[in-house]
């Protein structure tokens, strides 16, 4: 998403997820994406389980992965901290075929949640245990 602070407020306004992408090529792939989507209702005011949040946003990732020809192997739920907050989510890790070639790719995806938005991080290498390291060069600060 390239539009202004403003853009983006009308977006989550509406409903709508926005959602910042950054891809690398050298000599393994790597991808990250964070996107924001507005929750049904505000986490610390009804003090509710996000379990079912995060159970739902993996799901769909993980259905997008498969319309996108990725074939899912395991997943595996995990924690990790960005940015000095705690965040629940889940390691994937899938196969894509290419020119009749399998490449295996780990993905990450790990969920923040502040009033009625969630902050969804999610990150894949080709290189074997990297993803986490791309979220940790990535994110310094959060608000």
């Amino acid at each position: 998403f390239s539009g202004t602070a403003e853009d983006e407020k009308s977006l989550l306004k509406s409903k709508q997820s926005v959602s910042e992408f950054d891809a690398r090529n050298s000599l393994s792939i790597e991808i990250m994406d964070f996107s924001v989507v507005q929750t049904p209702y505000n986490i610390k005011e009804t003090g509710t389980d996000v379990s079912s949040l995060i159970e739902g946003y993996k799901d769909d990732y993980v259905k997008n992965l498969s319309s996108a020809g990725y074939k899912v192997s395991s997943i595996k739920q995990d924690k990790m901290t960005i940015a000095g907050r705690t965040c629940e989510g889940f390691q994937i890790t899938c196969s894509y075929s290419s020119g009749g070639q399998a490449v295996s790719i780990s993905f990450v995806q790990f969920m923040m949640f502040k009033g009625n938005y969630c902050g969804v991080v999610s990150a894949g290498s080709t290189s074997e245990g990297k993803a986490k390291l791309i979220i940790t060069n990535h994110f310094s600060k959060l608000d």
